[in-house]
């Protein structure tokens, strides 16, 4: 599909909470994940389905744009020499933003998104701008600016954003609530001074004792 139709296309509403690739289809076997980790008590036998169920500003710069959404309903948009950059990032962060998105920080949690997805642009709206620069993002849409979309990370995904957490994977578009539950569930059972991704690895010994 040309990339007009496919802005067009992810810019309508939505009822999921992620959007779906733009190139190709999610890997056979994954499904739309539940919301998960709304309430405290969920622990690892919840985190490890929740593995399972998936498989900055303008630069000024004339040959990038920040993109609009109301793009999406244009008809014969160029794309930038050097790609879309996504919408700014204007509300601030509350306290709550900041804690959480320090603690996301601290391992080595990234976002994989698309600037054209709402779900993303809600999400870091939702952070603000000051929370937002302690979150690794990645851009994975093809023809955005400094896009990975060719690397096996963004290829792998099935929809964005996505949350790479302790080097599990987390899709959709998350709450506070929810964000905090997963932090609290990782950090009471990481070992101190364990090695970033230890939860993957952590999940992925548990799967395979339940295979």
């Amino acid at each position: 599909l040309p990339s007009s139709s496919i802005r067009a296309r992810h810019a309508r509403p939505a009822v999921s909470l992620r959007c779906r690739r733009e190139e190709g289809s999610p890997a056979e076997g994954t499904e739309e994940p539940t919301r998960l980790f709304t309430r405290r008590r969920l622990g690892w036998a919840s985190l490890l389905a929740a593995v399972a169920s998936a498989s900055p500003g303008p630069s000024g710069s004339a040959r990038a744009r920040q993109w609009d959404p109301e793009y999406a309903f244009e008809e014969n948009v160029a794309t930038p020499e050097e790609g879309w950059e996504p919408p700014e990032v204007l509300a601030s962060s509350s306290d709550r933003a900041k804690k959480i998105a320090y603690r996301l920080s601290k391992l080595g949690t990234v976002m994989y998104g698309a600037y054209w997805c709402p779900h993303c642009n809600s999400q870091k709206s939702m952070f603000g701008k000051e929370a937002m620069k302690n979150i690794k993002y990645i851009e994975c849409a093809s023809d955005g600016k400094d896009t990975l979309s060719k690397t096996a990370a963004c290829k792998a995904l099935a929809g964005y954003p996505t949350w790479e957490i302790d080097g599990a994977q987390f899709p959709g578009e998350r709450t506070f609530e929810e964000f905090e539950t997963i932090l609290d569930t990782i950090e009471g059972t990481r070992p101190q001074g364990a090695s970033l991704g230890w939860t993957k690895r952590y999940l992925e010994e548990l799967s395979g004792s339940k295979g």
